[in-house]
């Protein structure tokens, strides 16, 4: 028996890109055949027509939609088959549509976790998608035969149709068939195709372009979610600020125990949702890394994630550290629940600095009794290059007694730390430093 039978459905030529792709499939040990649909324009019978008819030869186990103008890899096969093979029935690529600004794939609600693994959608598309005949046998088992003894002679499985007062193309509307048989509806974010139409589109442009990145959350309601409340059992801000003073005036061990402290984080949650729901949080805080793109980026101090999360969308690798394990678990709560991608939090802080091109520090340093120290090691860490963004807040002891005032020193401690200084926001780490000194 076969190991998958390849099918393409087009209704014009096979680019040669496709071709190429398909010829190198023929340099593995995969045994496959690739059959054709061609020339109807109409699409949900051509797919339908072509399911038929793997039903009916009943030569491989798993069916492989491939549309005529997309580029991938035997790897690509292989991720594919890894997952049907695993006990799924529908399992897709992501690959670029509209000129390279949405993704064919749909997550629930909008959007899903690329992660380079298997991710739980609402809807695949066919250019490159893995069917198992388990899922088509149980879709098609109460279904008629439409257009007998013809060459068109089909189960209706592809439709295109409306749900929930929208049109759905016939791939979607056969993503709906394979959930009420019983199957869920996977798509495997590391398989990452290209698409040639007037140009080649890769799926990163097109991840970078979807406008499917979250909106402006609203903290308090994820908040109330994660803690399982109800939002009006949750602890005002200038309530949780106040606690937190008083809890720090009363403290007898170190700052460092003192962020770690569970009960204390507790609180931290209230008093940061606050803060970070506020207006100048985004237009003032982060004005400096709004447009960051394509970089690996640490936070320190990173507490709940809000700026990893908004800048998580355009860039490569994102790492936030806090020492407050309670911080961060809300944090990692929130990161999967957008779906934001490239995102880790950890309490364990980064042994190699060189690879991050950004660190940023927001509302963070003046949290640090020994920042010089602090400060020495982020620097002998980074490479050269790399760029500090801090923004600080030495003052406001009355609202929050736990702040630490390093103002007449953090410019001497940046610049023994080998950081050349640009504003009152923004270092470079410069080259050749040692011992602090150039």
């Amino acid at each position: 028996m076969l190991d998958f039978i390849l099918y393409t459905c087009s209704y014009g030529l096979v680019t040669d890109h496709t071709v190429v792709s398909v010829e190198r499939l023929h340099n593995t040990n995969y045994r496959f055949e690739w059959w054709f649909q061609t020339g109807d324009a109409l699409i949900s019978r051509s797919r339908s027509v072509a399911a038929y008819q793997f039903l009916k030869k009943n030569r491989a186990p798993y069916l492989i939609f491939l549309d005529g103008d997309i580029i991938f890899t035997p790897g690509d096969i292989e991720k594919l088959l890894d997952g049907l093979s695993g006990g799924l029935d529908v399992v897709g690529g992501l690959y670029p549509v509209r000129g390279g600004t949405f993704l064919a794939q749909r997550g629930w609600n909008g959007h899903f976790h690329i992660s380079g693994n298997l991710e739980e959608v609402q809807f695949v598309s066919t250019g490159f998608l893995g069917i198992s005949r388990n899922i088509l046998e149980k879709i098609t088992q109460d279904m008629p035969v439409l257009n007998e003894g013809s060459w068109s002679e089909c189960y209706p499985i592809f439709e295109v149709g409306r749900y929930e007062n929208i049109y759905i193309s016939e791939d979607w509307d056969f993503c709906n068939k394979a959930r009420q048989a019983g199957s869920k509806v996977y798509a495997h974010t590391g398989i990452q195709l290209q698409h040639l139409k007037e140009k080649v589109y890769t799926t990163q442009e097109a991840i970078e372009k979807m406008t499917w990145k979250p909106e402006s959350p609203d903290l308090w309601n994820d908040l109330a979610e994660y803690l399982g409340k109800e939002p009006k059992e949750l602890v005002p801000q200038a309530v949780a600020t106040k606690q937190l003073g008083d809890r720090w005036k009363e403290w007898q061990g170190t700052s460092e125990d003192f962020y770690k402290d569970p009960e204390i984080g507790q609180l931290y949650l209230y008093d940061l949702v606050g803060f970070n729901s506020a207006k100048f949080y985004k237009e003032q805080r982060m004005a400096g890394i709004k447009n960051a793109e394509h970089l690996n980026i640490l936070d320190v101090g990173c507490g709940i994630g809000t700026a990893l999360i908004e800048l998580s969308w355009k860039n490569k690798n994102l790492v936030g550290y806090d020492i407050s394990e309670t911080a961060l678990d809300f944090a990692r709560f929130r990161a999967t629940k957008t779906g934001a991608r490239n995102v880790s939090f950890t309490s364990e802080f980064p042994q190699d600095l060189s690879k991050f091109d950004l660190v940023i520090a927001i509302d963070t340093l003046e949290h640090i009794e020994d920042l010089r120290s602090f400060l020495l090691k982020l620097g002998r860490g980074m490479k050269e290059g790399a760029r500090l963004y801090h923004f600080d807040c030495f003052w406001e002891h009355e609202v929050s007694p736990m702040h630490f005032d390093h103002s007449k020193n953090i410019d001497d401690w940046l610049k023994e730390a080998g950081l050349v200084i640009f504003d009152n926001h923004w270092c470079v780490k410069g080259g050749n430093y040692a011992n602090g000194s150039r």
